[in-house]
Order: C-alpha cells, then structure tokens, then sequence
C-alpha cells in the first residue's frame, strides 16, 4: 500500500463550504450514527436475553438478509423517484419504527422491530450514494471519498455512544433512542427541495405502472455491476472481505460476554476503533493522487486485513481488539476511495442507483454469509478459533481472487487506478 503520488489540491473536507453538500451530508450522518447504536444495542440485547450465540448470529444474518430485500427495492426507487424523497419517507419510517421499542413487547417483536428499522438502511442508501457524486464540481474523489468518510465517523461515535447507552440504560431502552436522530436527518432533508438535480431527465418517458417491465430494468441495472469488467473482479472481493467482517463482528460479541467476561462496552469500542481507523484512512487515501492499481491495492490489503482480525484475539486483553480493529479501518481507506471512483466513472449515471443497489446487495450478502456462519462455527469450536479461520479465508480469497488481475496487468510508467480488474 504505497502512495508514490503528490496530494492533490483539493482536502476530502473541501466539498462541505458548499450548503447544500453540508446539509445533505449532515442528514445522512445523523440517520447512520442511529444505525451504529442499534449496531451495538441490538446484539447484546438479544445474547443478554437469549445468552444463545445462535440467536445473537440469526439476528445478524437477518439484519443483512432483510437489507438485501430492501436494497433491490431501494435501487429501484432511487432510479424512479426524486431521491431525495425517497431518504425523506425512509428517515420517518425508521424513526417510528424505533420508537415502537419503548412499548412493553416480548423480545421477537422488539428484536423484529429493530431489524427492519436498521436493515432500511440498506433501501435509503442507494438513493443517497447516487445523489451525491452529481453535486461534484470538479471533485469526485474528494466528494466520494467524504462520503465514505462520514459513514466511517458514523461507525466511530454511534457504537461508542451506544456502548455508553447499553452500560447506563440497559440494551432494551437503547434501541429507542437513534428514533430522535432518523426525526432531525428527515427535518435536514426536508430543507433540501430541488436536490435531486437528474431526476426530471430520469422520469422523462417512464411509465408510471409497476410490472415485469420495471423489474426487467431493474435486474438490467444491477447487472451491470457483474457486466462491467472493471467491476466485477472488485465486487466479488468485497463479498469476501464483508463475509469476514460478518464473522469477525458476531465473534467479536461472543469473545467480550463469554471469554473475557468484560462490560458491554468494550464491544462498542471495538466497532468504534474501526471507525476511528476508517475515518483517518479514508481522509488520507482520499486527499492523495495513487499510482497503484487497485488489484494490486487489494491484494496488499488483504495480509493486512487478516494479521488487523487475529489481533484483537492472540490475547485475553479487551484493548487488543479496538486496536486491531483500528488498524483494520486505516487500510480500508485506499480499498474504498479506489473502488467507489472506479465504481463510479464506469457506472452509467442513470443506472447508478440500481447499480449502487446491486453493490449493496452483493456486499450483504457477504456479510449475511459470514452472519450465518459465525452461530454454528461458534458452537463447534470458539470465539479464538473462529477469528483466526476468519483470517486465513481473507488470506487465501485474497491470492485466489485477485492474483490472475495482477498477472494480466501492462507494466506502465504510472498504473491507472481503475485499471481492469
């Protein structure tokens, strides 16, 4: 991972002078630090009263496989209406949704509630991560890059704010509170009319019945994540790479209550030191010119990856996970900066929601996997064992995977950065 390039002229802050990118930036990051409490709240509250790591892994995999329902019909909208009303309804739907939880209801209703609530998310994003790149002016990556910057700073103070919360109020009681940020994200929203600058080109000619004709292009529009050769080798990786992320965080729950018998909160640093990390690795990959090419980005990442995962768990220290997981975030940074700018100049602007929809979908279903995998791979062995297995498969995917793109590379003075992959 080595940046031979000067920094660019343009810091990855530089698009929020603009209002418009502020508030709209703004909305998004409070309805995700919503998301990353109810990330820490919901599995500790259904291990604290279920103590099944069966259960607390099904409550994952259900998250992720709810989100890729929603993530279909997100891409969809996001390519049909104005997307900015599409965030608007979401945020106000969530919002409800949560404040549910602070009725007095038996433990499969409160956790059902609280999935569809978080697994939404995955339908609203499509819409935003399409709205964004048209407010560039001549800073992509920059505006990209921010993005991804602020969903990482997301993960950094929502599972910390949530830990706390879990530790003060008990689990139950926490799941309620992100309602207030979903409520303020939906009044930033709604002073944003107009946002949605494609939209009326978008609209133009389309027929206003739903039927097989839509969904023909909807599955067209996703397809084209697995169609455009530049992306697909990426997109592949990703599953692999957000299985492993899947496992390590339903491990990760099991390791702190059962193996170190440490306070909920710990579990939230964890989370909250991958954020810390992404935050800082995304902000610096994103300011920076690279000369790499991302196949060989990736296949640098990938030991990196699995020696961060092993980490947290070669001792029974508590602080070696936020650690590991720290140094996790930071190589993330040139991983996501590279792979949406490529993702991004290749994708036809009016199947960008559609083909941010698929991204979505293939990314979940990795997770979903690693989700499904954690309960039983935790019940035959444990949380040790587990984490280290979580490593070698990000080891052997990664050779596996992406070594035949580095063989088939042109040797250049300067690689390009969206070279095929």
């Amino acid at each position: 991972m080595t940046d031979t390039g000067p920094a660019t002229s343009v810091p990855v802050w530089a698009p929020l002078r603009r209002p418009r990118v502020r508030r709209l930036v703004g909305g998004q990051f409070l309805a995700e630090l919503g998301d990353g409490i109810v990330l820490v709240a919901l599995p500790l509250f259904v291990f604290a009263e279920t103590g099944s790591e069966l259960a607390t892994s099904l409550a994952f995999a259900a998250e992720m496989g709810l989100g890729i329902v929603f993530a279909v019909l997100g891409g969809m909208a996001s390519d049909r209406y104005d997307r900015r009303r599409n965030l608007l309804i979401s945020y106000t739907v969530r919002a409800a949704l949560l404040t549910i939880t602070l009725l007095a209801l038996p433990l499969i209703v409160v956790a059902v509630v609280a999935i569809v609530a978080r697994a939404l998310g995955q339908g609203d994003n499509p819409s935003f991560d399409a709205l964004l790149p048209d407010h560039a002016e001549g800073d992509l990556q920059q505006i990209l890059a921010l993005r991804r910057s602020v969903q990482a700073a997301s993960f950094l103070v929502g599972p910390a704010i949530g830990a706390l919360l879990v530790s003060l109020i008990g689990p139950s009681a926490t799941l309620a509170l992100p309602a207030a940020g979903f409520l303020l994200a939906g009044l930033a929203m709604a002073s944003l009319p107009g946002i949605d600058l494609t939209f009326a080109e978008r609209r133009a000619g389309q027929d206003e019945r739903i039927g097989r004709t839509q969904f023909v292009e909807l599955a067209k529009g996703m397809s084209v994540i697995v169609t455009t050769p530049v992306v697909r080798r990426l997109v592949g990786y990703n599953v692999a790479v957000f299985a492993s992320v899947g496992l390590a965080m339903a491990t990760a729950v099991v390791w702190y209550e059962v193996d170190l018998d440490a306070p909920e909160w710990w579990y939230g640093l964890a989370i909250a030191g991958y954020g810390i990390g992404a935050t800082l690795g995304i902000g610096w990959a994103g300011s920076r010119n690279w000369t790499m090419s991302l196949p060989r980005v990736l296949l640098t990442l990938a030991p990196i990856y699995a020696t961060c995962c092993i980490i947290g768990v070669i001792a029974d220290l508590p602080w070696l996970m936020p650690l590991g997981w720290l140094l996790w975030g930071i190589a993330t940074g040139p991983d996501q900066v590279l792979g949406e700018l490529t993702f991004v100049n290749r994708i036809p602007e009016a199947a960008r929601g559609r083909a941010f929809a698929g991204l979505n979908v293939v990314i979940s279903g990795g997770q979903f996997l690693g989700f499904l995998v954690a309960g039983p791979a935790l019940e035959l062995t444990n949380a040790r064992i587990t984490t280290i297995g979580t490593a070698i498969f990000v080891l052997v995917t990664g050779a596996v995977w992406l070594g035949p793109a580095l063989r088939n590379e042109r040797p250049t003075v300067a690689p390009d950065p969206t070279a095929n992959v």
